[in-house]
């Protein structure tokens, strides 16, 4: 189904002028959207509301609404805060659900996001914590930001300010709350489908908590698709594709190779630097497994802002390339589509963008072979199973190309379907028999007829460099198969 702006009503061939007149029924009403909220977390005191006014003055008003959780819930209770801070438990739900109701109203209202300061939980006079944002407040957020504190550089500071040994007491205290504060949201976000992300202090800085925010207006999968779409179109509007009939789009993670290059960026990530509360690193295994949804691809960008800066990125995924060896194969099938005038090779990545740039760099493809993918917020693009599918559809009905796609799992399913041909790479004979067949493979054996398997064994030389004639495993008759010419059709001139 196409995304483009829909055809204004009077300009549908389908439609006549008689029709086009009131209904005799009227139309159900549409609920209205949720308005997209994030929440500015962090300990009391450590700087979200400063965070806030500098995100106030950087971004402004037109699009945005800012909110201070106190002083909201301070307007809305008779003799402020203070009372508020007086009553039971039994009485601060109503004035809560007042407070956030009222700045929800105010943001659908105006077609803006919001952003409120929030504190999970405070403490007394004795340091004990007691929670102060239930559960159901917590679930009005689409999106989540806390703010992390760097309490072990303080603890570390030999300057005498910090050496008193009640305030090293309190460091530790603080930094032990912090922590399982942001265990906590992790978690919760996860179970309840909110995007969470620590302010690292590398991303704390104003202007890249600004750039995020702005973004959260269109990290929807809506603009998604537009941007891949966009790096598809750049592609396919070169030189080398007006002669293309047919496309080889490839998968690059288990697909071109053997390793998963999200998987080789996390092995580098010492115990003491890894996201607190993340229960499982991101690989291509693990979101097969666990969810292949837009949201949960953005959640693994995040993860990459939140423990990497921009020069700690480049050089894991250039660690990450130099541990990559394509199939021979593989790379020999790059080589011969881009020496065949009417194929065109394009790798897909659900992964790291620029693991597979310096992968093709090394292999000296990175000047031919198309490449989209994501990976940092800045890239735009995340090519989920879906965006892949989606893309094969462009290219078949806007391109007017045929398409052999190349996947190697259960992500890659909706892409095998939609190709014209369609082949899985797996490097296990076992793995293909009735007894050990996972139940995705069946369903994708019963309706995916266009469907070729071919096994890649890990345990053969790995290629460092092409060599010509070397696709003996995928086999003669497949080879022929995909580089033959497309018989013309009637409706071609």
């Amino acid at each position: 189904m196409s995304l483009g702006s829909p055809v204004p009503l009077f300009q549908r061939p389908d439609l006549d002028e008689d029709m086009l007149t009131a209904p005799t029924k009227p139309l159900p009403t549409i609920p209205p959207q949720k308005p997209k909220i994030v929440g500015l977390f962090g300990l009391s005191g450590f700087g979200t509301a400063s965070l806030l006014d500098q995100l106030n003055e950087e971004i402004g008003e037109d699009e945005f609404a800012f909110c201070d959780g106190n002083q909201a819930l301070a307007a809305v209770t008779p003799g402020g805060l203070m009372v508020y801070n007086s009553f039971g438990e039994d009485k601060r739900p109503e004035f809560r659900d007042m407070a956030l109701s009222g700045f929800e109203k105010e943001c659908a209202r105006k077609n803006i996001i919001g952003v409120v300061v929030r504190f999970l939980a405070l403490w007394n006079e004795d340091m004990h914590c007691y929670s102060v944002t239930p559960v159901a407040d917590l679930k009005a957020h689409t999106h989540i930001l806390y703010m992390e504190m760097p309490f072990k550089s303080y603890s570390g500071y030999q300057g005498g300010v910090f050496q008193n040994a009640e305030v090293q007491a309190n460091l530790k205290r603080w930094h032990g709350w912090q922590k399982a504060e942001i265990c906590y949201l992790r978690h919760f976000c996860q179970e309840n489908d909110i995007t969470f992300t620590v302010l690292t202090p590398h991303l704390a800085e104003v202007p890249k908590v600004s750039s995020l925010i702005q973004d959260f207006r269109v990290l929807t999968e809506w603009h998604n698709r537009r941007y891949a779409e966009d790096q598809l179109m750049r592609i396919m509007s070169t030189p080398r594709a007006k002669t293309v009939e047919t496309v080889l789009l490839f998968d690059a993670d288990g697909t071109l190779s053997p390793q998963d290059s999200e998987h080789l960026i996390w092995c580098q990530v010492p115990d003491h630097l890894m996201p607190r509360g993340l229960q499982q690193t991101p690989s291509k295994k693990s979101m097969g497994q666990n969810g292949n949804t837009y949201k949960d691809y953005l959640q693994t960008v995040l993860l990459h802002e939140e423990v990497f800066d921009d020069e700690n990125f480049a050089a894991v995924c250039e660690k990450a390339a130099a541990a990559i060896r394509l199939y021979p194969d593989m790379l020999a099938l790059l080589h011969w589509a881009l020496k065949t005038p009417h194929t065109l090779p394009i790798i897909l990545t659900g992964g790291p963008r620029l693991v597979w740039e310096n992968v093709l760099k090394k292999v000296e493809l990175f000047e031919t072979v198309g490449l989209i993918g994501g990976g940092r917020h800045e890239d735009r693009a995340i090519v989920t199973p879906d965006v892949k599918g989606w893309l094969i559809t462009l290219l078949q009905e806007q391109c007017n190309t045929k398409v052999w796609a190349f996947g190697s799992g259960e992500v890659d399913s909706i892409m095998l379907m939609k190709a014209n041909q369609a082949v899985l790479i797996t490097d296990s004979e076992r793995w293909l028999t009735e007894d050990v067949k996972p139940n995705w493979k069946d369903v994708l054996d019963l309706i995916c007829p266009q469907l070729h398997d071919v096994i890649l064994a890990t345990n053969a030389p790995m290629a460092l460099q092409y060599r010509p004639h070397e696709m003996q495993m995928l086999g003669r008759i497949l080879v022929r198969e995909i580089f033959s010419r497309r018989l013309p059709t009637v409706f071609e001139e």
